[in-house]
C-alpha cells in the first residue's frame, strides 16, 4: 500500500509489529510493522558477527523497542504482536506504548492509558550459557554523563569497549578522545515514515534510550562483553508533568522505572549472564557536572549536551552548542558551580548564563515563573541550587541573566536552603540496587568523589 496524499491519523484502526529478522554475518536487522496495510520496515545496522544463543530474545526485545516510532504515527487504539508475547515483553510493550509516550499523548491532547495489545501469550525463558567475558561496553551519546562513566571504569582498570547508534561528529570526538576500542550501530527508519510526517501524521517524542539500551546489548553479546553499562541518572526519574492523573516524563526510558523493568524483562528473556544498569543511578546532574569538571576536563572540547548538534539534517546541525536551548541552559548552569566563568565559556563559545534573552528559559528550569521543559535536564530543585552555588562562585556574581533568576526565587520563596543543597549533591547509594558486584567498587568510589567532606 503507498503513503496516501492526505494522511488521516483518526482512521488508522491497527497497529501491527508483524516480523523481525537478523542477518548474523553482515549484522543487518530488519524489524516489520504496519499501520492498517501501510507496510514499514526499519533497518539496522549492528557489526558483522556470528550468531549467538541470545541473539532471537533480544531481537525480540529491539523489535519491541522500535515499536514506538511507528505506532505514534497514528496511536490507533489496537496493537497486535504476530507471534505473541511474553508476559515480561507484554509488560515492556505496555510500558513503551504508555508512560513511554507520555509527551506526545500530552503534545496531541490523547489519552495516556495507550492502546490495548492484542496477543497470544507465549513461553519465555533465559537462553543457554553465552560465553561471555568480564568487559563493559558502554553507549556513547557525546554528552558528559557517558563520558564521567568511562573515565570512572578507565581509572578502575577497565578497558571498556565503546559503543555509539548512528554517527556525529561530537560523538566520534568523544570517541577518539577516550581511545580504545569502538563500535557503532547504524539505524534507518523507514523513510516512509518521514512522508507521513509531512501529510498528517502524528509526531513527538519516543522512548529512545529503550531502543539504544537494547540493540546494544545485542553488540555487546556478539562481542563477548557481559556488562551494558549506562549512564543514567537518578534526575531522569522526576515528572515533567501531571496530565489526566499521568505523570508525563519526558525522559522515561531513562528513569529507574524503566531501568527495573527493562533490566527484569532482560534477565527473564536472557539470563543473569548479561548486566544492563546504570551506573550513575544514585547521583544527581549537578553532581554528575562535579565529577565531570574533576575528571572529565579531556572531554571538556568534544562533548556536547545540545541537540542541535545531533540533527539529522546536516545544514541545520550546529558545530557544539547553539546556546538558546534548554539543554545548553542547564548545562551552563551546572557547571557553573564547579568550573571557573572563562572555563564554560570556552566550552559552550558564548556566555548563557549572562544573556538576558536566556532569563524565561532558565526560568522553566526553576520553575520560576515558568513551566519546566520537555527535555533531558535536572529536577527543578537541583536547579535552583545551581543558581545558588554558581552565584557564590567567584567570577559568577554579575552574571545578568543568572541573578535575575536568583532575585526570583528570592522574591518568590523558593531560595534552596542548606538542606537543598545537601540533597542535591548527596548520592542515594540504595537505588544501585541493580548495579552488580563487579562495578559496585566504581560507584562507590564516585560517591566518595562527590560526597561534601
Amino acid at each position: 500500500m503507498p503513503v496516501p496524499e492526505v494522511f488521516l491519523p483518526e482512521r488508522v484502526e491497527v497497529f501491527s509489529l508483524t516480523g523481525f529478522d537478523l542477518d548474523a554475518a553482515t549484522g543487518t536487522v530488519r524489524l516489520s510493522y504496519a499501520l492498517d496495510d501501510l507496510a514499514l520496515t526499519e533497518l539496522v545496522q549492528l557489526p558483522p558477527g556470528q550468531a549467538t544463543a541470545a541473539d532471537e530474545a533480544l531481537l525480540r526485545l529491539l523489535w519491541l523497542a522500535a515499536a514506538p516510532s511507528y505506532y505514534k504515527a497514528a496511536t490507533p487504539p489496537s496493537v497486535a504482536v504476530v507471534g505473541g508475547l511474553s508476559r515480561p515483553e507484554r509488560r515492556l510493550l505496555d510500558a513503551l506504548l504508555g508512560p513511554g509516550l507520555g509527551e506526545l499523548y500530552f503534545v496531541n491532547g490523547l489519552d495516556p492509558a495507550g492502546p490495548a495489545v492484542e496477543a497470544a501469550e507465549r513461553a519465555d525463558g533465559p537462553v543457554a550459557d553465552l560465553g561471555l567475558d568480564r568487559r563493559s561496553l558502554v553507549p556513547v551519546g557525546g554528552g558528559k554523563d557517558s563520558c564521567v562513566t568511562i573515565e570512572a571504569l578507565q581509572e578502575a582498570g577497565e578497558d571498556p569497549l565503546l559503543a555509539s547508534v548512528r554517527r556525529f561528529p561530537v560523538i566520534d570526538a568523544v570517541l577518539s578522545r577516550a581511545g580504545g576500542d569502538a563500535v557503532r550501530v547504524g539505524r534507518t527508519l523507514d523513510p516512509q515514515l518521514l512522508e507521513l510526517n509531512g501529510r498528517g501524521a502524528r509526531n513527538g517524542h519516543v522512548p529512545v534510550t529503550a531502543f539504544v539500551s537494547l540493540v546494544l546489548c545485542l553488540v555487546a553479546v556478539r562481542a563477548g562483553c557481559d556488562s551494558v553499562v549506562m549512564s543514567n541518572e537518578r534526575s531522569a526519574s522526576e515528572a515533567t508533568r501531571n496530565w489526566r492523573g499521568a505523570a508525563v516524563n519526558h525522559q522515561w526510558s531513562k528513569s529507574l522505572a524503566a531501568e527495573e523493568l527493562l533490566a527484569g524483562v532482560l534477565a527473564s528473556a536472557v539470563g543473569p549472564q548479561l548486566s544492563w544498569f546504570s551506573l550513575l543511578r544514585p547521583f544527581s546532574e549537578l553532581a554528575i557536572c562535579r565529577l565531570f569538571a574533576d575528571r572529565g576536563r579531556r572531554f571538556f572540547g568534544d562533548f556536547s549536551s545540545c541537540n542541535a548538534a545531533f540533527r539529522l539534517d546536516d545544514s541545520r546541525r550546529v558545530d557544539g552548542w547553539d546556546r538558546d536551548c534548554p539543554k545548553c541552559r542547564f548545562v551552563a548552569l551546572a557547571l557553573a558551580p564547579w568550573l571557573d566563568r572563562d572555563e564554560v565559556l570556552g566550552i559552550q563559545g558564548g556566555d548563557v548564563l549572562d544573556d538576558l534573552r536566556q532569563v524565561d528559559g532558565l526560568a522553566g528550569l526553576v520553575e520560576a515563573g515558568q513551566p519546566k521543559p520537555f527535555e533531558c535536564v535536572g529536577e527543578v530543585a537541583e536547579s535552583r541550587v545551581a543558581v545558588r552555588l554558581a552565584g557564590e562562585r567567584p567570577g559568577w556574581a554579575d552574571a545578568r541573566a543568572l541573578a535575575t533568576i536568583a532575585d526570583r526565587l528570592r522574591a518568590d520563596g523558593t531560595w534552596p536552603s542548606d538542606e537543598d543543597v545537601a540533597r542535591a549533591l548527596h548520592p542515594e547509594l540504595d537505588l544501585a540496587f541493580l548495579v552488580p558486584p563487579a562495578h559496585r567498587p566504581v560507584v562507590d568510589e564516585l560517591a566518595r568523589a562527590v560526597t561534601p567532606p
